[in-house]
């Protein structure tokens, strides 16, 4: 671009060519330049109890402060808005776990588990989240979705209606492992829960709908499932893998399991795909 605003200065063209090269240049950096973005971050799973303690920290590898605006929802659909509770400067680490739990309790939270969402006007903004419950370290993942700031567009085509296969590729069962299973619903709208799963044998286990995941609520899925896996069969031992078909994109899942005196985390692998017309 600069390049291009040279030769039109050098050319020395007549003024009125002039003003047309330099309106054209500047269409062209309009339309090339992306718009600022924001990004909100969620955290899909974090403990809150008597014996548990969160870490929540958010970096911000910028120049530019911004604050921190947080919103959150637990098990029993309760709705959190806990506005700005804090600051993060630029090019510094953030800890937010004792202004987060102030701000709750104010609220009338008195535990539970929580998905919380950062909302921020600086998509540079990272987040680190875990938690201690007893004498073992848990890990919740950063989701993060970018958005255009106010009076921002990004001109792009409406997206199909999509599903979402959720796996969690690995799940211990025996006498000495316990499963942690939740599905964190962001959205408003109730969605059905169909799974299937199968084992190191081979073995496929059709569950079917297990559930709904309600808009705004975190469900846990840990009794149900297992209940459904000894009603098809499963003989209570064995490394299993969830498939969870849900015709609601925003969903997220969380797996983690205790093996013992150690937590695992299981990432998620998420798969989208086109849903059929409504009316074929």
């Amino acid at each position: 671009m600069e390049c291009l605003l040279l030769w039109v200065r050098r050319m020395k063209l007549p003024r009125v060519l002039f003003t047309i090269c330099l309106f054209v240049v500047a269409q062209i950096s309009a339309a090339q330049s992306p718009p600022a973005l924001g990004v909100k971050i969620t955290t899909p799973f974090m403990p809150y109890s008597a014996t548990s303690s969160q870490i929540i920290y958010l970096t911000n590898p910028s120049t530019n402060d911004v604050n921190v605006v947080v919103n959150g929802f637990d098990e029993q659909g309760n709705q959190w808005d806990l506005g700005v509770v804090g600051v993060a400067q630029g090019r510094r680490v953030l800890k937010l776990a004792s202004q987060i739990n102030t701000a709750l309790a104010n609220e009338g939270f008195t535990g539970g588990k929580m998905t919380l969402e950062f909302t921020l006007t600086n998509a540079a903004v990272r987040g680190y989240f875990s938690y201690n419950a007893g004498s073992v370290r848990g890990f919740t993942p950063e989701i993060r979705e970018l958005f255009p700031l106010s009076g921002q567009s990004t001109n792009a085509p409406a997206n199909p209606a999509l599903g979402v296969k959720i796996t969690c590729p690995y799940m211990p069962y025996s006498s000495t492992a316990s499963q942690i299973i939740y599905l964190i619903n962001p959205s408003t709208r109730t969605t059905d829960i169909k799974v299937k799963a199968y084992d190191e044998t081979g073995t496929q286990y059709d569950l079917g709908i297990v559930g709904t995941a309600n808009g705004r609520t975190v469900t846990k899925l840990t009794q149900i499932l297992s209940q459904k896996l000894l009603e098809k069969g499963f003989p209570g031992t064995g490394k299993i893998t969830f498939e969870f078909d849900l015709d609601n994109p925003e969903i997220i899942g969380h797996f983690e399991y205790n093996a013992g005196s150690v937590r695992g985390y299981v990432e998620e692998v998420r798969e989208l795909y086109v849903l059929p017309p409504a009316n074929p």
